[in-house]
């Protein structure tokens, strides 16, 4: 009878095949680990460098318009209407001065007289256009206060002598406006008719 012998080692150990395979199974982990790592690696400058980016951006974003406000507010300050408020050749500037200081003393006789002062040299300069200009926008802002009767009466102490005959049309337009706007028919018919004889003679 033939003995039967067990060749596997009795010491426990793993089979020569099996450890091959685990050593095998533990280099691919050590791969994907390292793998991880090295993409990590390479994606974190890329994420700090873009925040780095957006931030400066930002930075630099706020810091422009900070200062195109700071030109803006000193823009404003430089070309606002000068203190005499007769200075400037456009009647709307003049204007929105003569209004901003009657805001801030409520004076009618003021505001009448920085008009006519503006008026003045106007007509001193020959500018027409801007001296008629500023009678008709005298006339509106007088009325936007309840001061018809002063309006009307500046109206009557106009000098037609000082305008040219296109600009002087432009005045009793004006005040034609000016009458119906005061609800005075005596003072409408008046400038109606002055109207109609000047632009007879155009």
């Amino acid at each position: 009878m033939e003995e039967s012998y067990d060749n596997s080692d009795n010491t426990g150990a793993a089979p020569v095949s099996d450890v091959s395979t685990m050593h095998s199974a533990s280099n691919i982990n050590d791969e994907v680990i390292q793998t991880k790592k090295n993409k990590r690696s390479k994606i974190i400058p890329i994420v700090v460098i873009a925040a780095f980016l957006i931030i400066s951006g930002l930075i630099i974003a706020i810091i422009i318009i900070n200062t195109h406000s700071n030109n803006e507010s000193q823009d404003d300050i430089l070309n606002f209407p000068s203190v005499d408020c007769d200075n400037p050749d456009d009647a709307y500037a003049i204007q929105t001065c003569i209004q901003e200081k009657y805001n801030e003393d409520d004076d009618v006789n003021l505001m009448v007289q920085k008009y006519q002062s503006a008026i003045d040299k106007a007509l001193t300069a020959k500018n027409y256009e801007l001296a008629s200009s500023l009678v008709n926008a005298r006339s509106v802002n007088l009325i936007d206060i309840n001061q018809c009767s002063i309006a009307l009466q500046l109206l009557d102490q106009i000098n037609p002598d000082s305008f040219d005959i296109y600009n002087l049309a432009i005045v009793y337009a004006g005040a034609i406006g000016t009458s119906k706007s005061c609800d005075d028919i005596a003072a409408e018919t008046k400038w109606s008719e002055a109207y109609t004889q000047l632009t007879n003679r155009i």
